[in-house]
């Protein structure tokens, strides 16, 4: 059997045409306004100000004034609504010495320190890392001494066992956005 046609038989019937429609291009429809005639012109330039619509661009209004700005600041919190400041003062300084030796990594302190200060301490850990020097213990809070000149914030007077010698350590502490914030440090 093949697939041509027999030439002996009826004839086939050839293929329908084809029915798909054809794309049809339509002008573009005109939707401009008719233009004014001359008479109509001059009577709506004549017309007052106050009967002829005015532009106005419908935008979000920009206002520069400080109002708005002042909720996306910190903002302070008394110190009632805080944890205890002793307790967090020794955990805060602990962390401190380890970051100044070189065993933790400074971006860990970001939320709870003040961006200069985890700069500079962030500095002293990648010198301690670069001399490789360990010492036997990490530092240590010897004792811690509190004052509170005002409600959101406390001042800490410390000595800490750092590097094998004593130091003092005085920081102050402001209550800021529900948390504690170390916002000035100094290492003797």
């Amino acid at each position: 059997m093949s697939a041509q046609p027999s030439q002996t038989g009826p004839r086939a019937a050839a293929p329908p045409p084809d029915r798909r429609p054809h794309l049809r291009v339509l002008p573009i429809p005109a939707t401009d306004p008719a233009p004014l005639s001359p008479e109509e012109l001059a009577m709506a330039l004549s017309a007052p100000a106050r009967s002829r619509p005015s532009y106005r661009q419908e935008a979000l209004s920009v206002s520069f004034d400080q109002e708005g700005d002042a909720l996306f600041r910190p903002q302070p919190t008394p110190a009632s609504r805080l944890p205890e400041p002793s307790l967090w003062a020794e955990q805060a300084l602990r962390l401190l010495l380890e970051v100044m030796d070189g065993l933790r990594p400074a971006r860990q302190l970001s939320r709870w320190v003040d961006h200069g200060i985890a700069e500079r301490v962030a500095r002293r850990g990648i010198v301690a890392r670069r001399r490789g020097g360990r010492y036997p213990q990490p530092g240590r809070v010897c004792s811690v001494h509190l004052s509170t000149p005002r409600d959101d914030a406390c001042e800490v007077a410390a000595l800490v066992v750092h590097a094998g010698r004593y130091r003092a350590v005085a920081l102050r502490m402001t209550g800021m956005d529900g948390r504690w914030v170390l916002t000035a440090l100094e290492v003797g």
